[in-house]
C-alpha cells in the first residue's frame, strides 16, 4: 500500500501510515538524491522528506522519522503510524476549472496550434468526465492516450457503450505507426453521443509556435470553439529553432528565419491566420516575466495563459 500524493491545501493534513508503508511522490515532485519533495499546490512552500537526518520537514520543523535509500522514488515510514503537516503559507485564490474559466460549452471542442494542444485537451476532458460525457480524438495523429479507454475502430454502438460507463474515452484507429488517427465514425455523429467531443486538430512537431498551410488545420465543420495554444517558449528564440513552418510563419510576420520571435512577431502571425476564438499562452512558467502579459494584449480575442501541466492557470483577457 502506498500514498500516491501529498497535497496540502493550506491548514493542516493527517493520515494514517503504518510502518513499513511507502508515501510516493505526488504529481511534479522532484526526487534528488536523499531528498524528496511533494508539491503544495494551493501555496508556495514545498514540503520536503529528507536524509540522511531521517526527518519530514515543514516549515522548518522537525515530523517523523523515515528509512531513506539513495535515489529511491518512495520513503518508507519506519515508526510513527500517524502523520500531521501544518502549512501556515497558503494562495487566498480559489482554484478554478480551466473549463470553467475558459467557458467551454458543450458540443465540440478543437484544439490547434503549438506546444500544449495535448495536454489541453486531456486536462479539459479530466474536468469534464465527473459531470458530462466526453469523446476526445483527433482530425491528425496523436500517441494513444494511457489515462482514459481507448477504442479503436469502434461502430456507434460501441461508442454509445462506453461512454455510458461515465469515463471520458477516447476513439480512434491505429496507422502503420501505431498512432491514432481519426475514427471512421463521422463528427455530426460523435457530438450526438456525448455532451463534448474534443479534438486535437492540428500538429506542430513538438514545437512552441506554428504558421498553418491552407489545409490545415482539420477542423470539423461542427467545431463550436477553436482554442490556439501558443507555447511561451518560443518567445526569445529564432524562428528556425521555435516554429513548425518557419517559412510560412516568416512570411506572415514579415522576418527572417534567424529573427528572434518576440511577442510582437508572435502576435502578427496570430491575428492574420485568425484561426482561433481563444488563445491559451501555455509553458508561461519558462518565459520571461511580463511575457505573457504583453502578447496578450496584442492578440485579438479572449486569451488565457498557465503552465498546463502544473495545473495553473488565469485569464488574461
Amino acid at each position: 500500500n502506498f500514498i500516491n500524493k501529498i497535497y496540502i491545501l493550506g491548514g493542516n493534513i493527517n493520515f494514517d501510515a503504518l510502518p513499513g508503508q511507502v508515501v510516493k511522490n505526488g504529481d511534479g515532485a522532484t526526487v534528488y538524491p536523499h531528498r524528496y519533495y511533494f508539491e503544495n499546490p494551493d501555496s508556495d512552500k514545498v514540503i520536503s522528506i529528507s536524509s540522511p537526518e531521517g526527518t519530514i520537514v515543514c516549515e522548518d520543523e522537525y515530523y517523523y522519522t523515515i528509512d531513506y535509500s539513495t535515489y529511491s522514488e518512495s520513503a518508507t515510514i519506519v515508526r510513527y503510524s500517524h502523520i500531521s503537516i501544518t502549512t501556515t503559507q497558503r494562495k487566498e485564490e480559489t482554484a478554478v476549472r480551466l473549463c470553467e474559466l475558459m467557458e467551454i460549452k458543450k458540443g465540440a471542442v478543437a484544439m490547434i496550434g503549438g506546444g500544449g494542444k495535448t495536454t489541453l485537451m486531456y486536462t479539459l476532458a479530466n474536468e469534464l468526465e465527473a459531470e458530462n460525457s466526453v469523446i476526445v480524438m483527433t482530425t491528425t495523429h496523436i500517441k494513444p492516450p494511457d489515462n482514459m479507454p481507448v477504442l479503436l475502430n469502434p461502430s456507434e454502438d460501441d461508442v454509445v457503450r462506453m461512454v455510458s460507463a461515465g469515463r471520458a474515452i477516447c476513439a480512434g484507429k491505429l496507422n502503420d505507426e501505431k498512432k491514432l488517427c481519426p475514427p471512421d465514425i463521422a463528427v455530426s455523429r460523435l457530438i450526438g453521443m456525448a455532451d463534448y467531443v474534443l479534438i486535437e486538430a492540428d500538429g506542430s512537431k513538438g514545437l512552441p509556435m506554428k504558421a498553418h498551410e491552407s489545409y490545415e488545420p482539420v477542423i470539423p465543420d461542427e467545431v463550436n470553439d477553436v482554442i490556439l495554444v501558443v507555447g511561451m517558449t518560443g518567445i526569445g528564440k529564432k524562428v528556425s529553432e521555435a516554429a513548425h513552418r518557419s517559412r510560412l510563419y516568416c512570411q506572415l510576420a514579415l522576418c527572417s528565419e534567424n529573427d528572434i520571435i518576440t511577442p510582437e512577431i508572435a502576435a502578427e502571425v496570430i491575428n492574420k491566420e485568425a484561426l482561433h476564438t481563444k488563445v491559451f499562452l501555455n509553458q508561461i512558467d519558462a518565459a520571461a516575466p511580463g511575457a505573457a502579459q504583453k502578447l496578450a494584449r496584442l492578440i485579438e480575442g479572449p486569451v488565457y495563459s498557465g503552465a498546463l501541466i502544473e495545473g495553473e492557470w488565469e485569464c488574461l483577457c
